[in-house]
Parts: C-alpha cells; sequence; structure tokens
C-alpha cells in the first residue's frame, strides 16, 4: 500500500528516511479520505483522474512521427 517494499535505498538512513515519508503521506491521505468521506484507495485512484482527463484533450507533450 505505501510502497516501502520497493523501496531501493541502500544504507540504513535513507531507508528510515523513506519509510518515515511513506507513513507520513498514508496518514496524510487518511486525513484527506476521512474528510472527503472516500476511502485511500478510492481517492489514491482518483488523484489524476483531472490530469489524465485535461492531458487527453489538451496534450502538453507532442510526439514526433518517424
Amino acid at each position: 500500500m505505501t510502497g516501502i517494499e520497493r523501496c531501493q535505498c541502500r544504507n540504513e538512513r535513507m531507508q528510515q528516511s523513506h519509510i518515515g515519508c511513506a507513513i507520513l503521506v498514508w496518514v496524510w491521505l487518511g486525513v484527506l479520505a476521512h474528510q472527503a468521506q472516500t476511502t485511500v484507495y478510492q481517492l489514491k485512484r482518483g488523484l489524476l483522474d483531472e490530469y489524465l482527463k485535461q492531458q487527453l484533450k489538451n496534450p502538453k507533450l507532442t510526439f514526433a512521427l518517424a
């Protein structure tokens, strides 16, 4: 859920920092989900919905055809 298991940090201090940040984000998402009266999972899933819709309508990046 937090992605801690995929941490690629090698030294102990960096691992601790990564875990601490992951937990802080998870707690903050819990607060936001509570305020929005939804679940953390629904909130995470919907975070980029509006951005993706906007980008599909009006992309900022263009790809060159080869």
